[in-house]
C-alpha cells in the first residue's frame, strides 16, 4: 500500500478546519490540523509532512513567522499561504519573504486549494528525491 502525502493545514478557526478536513478527505493526501503554531511544531515532530497551508494571520500569531520557524528543519515541505484578506490588504513584501508555493484565497477549498496541493506535493516530491 502505498502511504499517502500529509498535508498539516493551521488556523485558528476551528469551523474552517473541519471544513478543510471535510471537503478534501476525499483526496490522495492525508489532512492534519493544527490551531496555533505550538501544535503545528509537534505534528512536525512527529511526522513527514509534504504542505503546510497556514492562515495568513491567526489570532494570536501571525501565520508567516509560524511558517518560516517551523519550515526550518523541513526545507523541502512546501507552503500554502490560505487568506481571507482581499488581495489589495495583502503585504506581498512579507508573504514574498516567506517565499510561499502559492497564496489561495478561503473561499476557494475546492478548486485552487485542492489544485496547489497536488501542484505542491509534486514539488515535495522532486525535492525530496534530490
Amino acid at each position: 500500500m502505498i502511504q499517502k502525502h500529509r498535508v498539516l493545514m493551521i488556523d485558528d478557526n476551528q469551523l474552517i478546519l473541519r471544513a478543510f478536513s471535510r471537503l478534501l478527505q476525499d483526496g490522495d493526501f492525508e489532512i492534519l490540523t493544527a490551531i496555533n503554531g505550538k501544535g503545528a511544531a509537534k505534528i512536525l515532530r512527529e511526522n513527514s509532512i509534504a504542505v503546510i497551508i497556514s492562515d495568513e494571520i491567526l489570532t494570536t500569531e501571525e501565520g508567516l513567522p509560524i511558517l518560516e520557524s517551523l519550515l526550518t528543519n523541513h526545507p523541502h515541505t512546501q507552503k500554502i499561504i490560505f487568506t481571507g484578506w482581499p488581495e489589495e490588504t495583502l503585504d506581498w513584501e512579507k508573504i514574498k519573504d516567506c517565499k510561499p508555493f502559492a497564496v489561495v484565497a478561503k473561499p476557494d477549498i475546492e478548486n485552487r486549494l485542492r489544485k496547489a496541493i497536488h501542484a505542491a506535493i509534486k514539488e515535495y516530491d522532486k525535492l525530496s528525491a534530490l
